[in-house]
C-alpha cells in the first residue's frame, strides 16, 4: 500500500490529500491490467469509477458511421479518466481503448463520492481537469485548420512529450494513429516524421517513435 500511496501522492489532484484519505482510497481500490487493443469501456457505458493510469497508454475514440477511428485524446501515466462520468453521472461519451499494456487503480464510484464530499476541492481540480480537455480539444480544431501536416506533427510530438508518463522520450504510435489524432492520411504523416528524421529531430523506428535532443532546440 505504501508504494500506492507515494503514487498517489505524485499525482497532482491527490498531492493536497492527507496519508490517512490516501491509505483510505488505497484500501478500497484495485489495480487492473488490460493488455493492448482491449476496450475498457464503450459509449453509453455506465461509470465504473475513477480509473487512474498507472502504466501504458490508452486512448478515447470516437467511431464514424463506416467505421473510421477518430482519436479524441490520448491518455498517459499520471492522467485521471472517467471524471466527467462521476461529475455529470452520465454514461461515458467515448470508447477509451488500451494503446499497450496498460495498468490502472480503480476507485469505486462510492469512495469517490465519499472523499469528494469530505474534500470539496477535489470536485474543482477534476472540474478544472475536464475543462483543460474541452480545452484543448478546441485548440486542435484551430490546428487542424490552420496548419499543414508537418506542422500538426510537431505540434503532437512537442505535446505529448511535455506531459508526465513519456518514459525516455519514446512514443509508441504508428502512423495511422498519428493521423487519426491530427486529421491526416497516413502517407501523409510518414512524409512529415521522414523530413523530421532527414532534419535530425526525431528516429523512426517500428511503431514508435525516438525523440532527439536537436528537436528541443528547434
Amino acid at each position: 500500500m505504501d508504494n500506492t500511496v507515494k503514487l498517489l501522492k505524485a499525482i497532482p489532484v491527490f498531492s493536497e490529500l492527507s496519508t490517512d484519505v490516501l491509505e483510505k482510497v488505497c484500501r478500497n481500490s484495485h489495480r487492473r491490467t488490460y493488455r493492448k487493443n482491449t476496450t475498457i469501456w464503450q459509449k453509453g457505458d455506465e461509470n465504473a469509477g475513477l480509473f487512474i493510469l498507472l502504466s501504458g497508454m490508452v486512448k478515447a475514440v470516437e467511431y464514424t458511421q463506416d467505421g473510421k477511428e477518430f482519436i479524441l485524446n490520448l491518455m498517459v501515466p499520471s492522467d485521471t479518466i472517467g471524471e466527467m462520468s462521476l461529475l455529470d453521472k452520465k454514461p461515458h461519451s467515448a470508447d477509451i481503448v488500451a494503446m499497450e499494456e496498460t495498468e490502472f487503480l480503480i476507485i469505486p464510484p462510492d469512495i469517490f463520492y465519499s472523499i469528494s464530499k469530505e474534500h470539496p476541492e477535489l470536485i474543482r481540480v477534476f472540474i478544472h481537469n475536464v475543462s483543460d480537455r474541452l480545452r484543448a480539444l478546441s485548440e486542435r480544431a484551430s490546428v487542424l485548420k490552420y496548419t499543414d501536416v508537418y506542422g500538426r506533427v510537431c505540434r503532437l510530438i512537442s505535446s505529448l512529450q511535455s506531459r508526465q508518463g513519456i518514459p525516455d522520450r519514446i512514443l509508441s504510435l504508428t502512423h495511422e494513429e498519428i493521423g487519426n489524432l491530427i486529421g491526416a492520411t497516413r502517407s501523409n504523416v510518414t512524409r512529415a516524421l521522414s523530413e523530421m528524421e532527414k532534419k535530425g529531430l526525431v528516429r523512426c523506428e517500428r511503431n514508435r517513435i525516438i525523440i532527439l535532443d536537436s528537436f528541443e532546440r528547434s
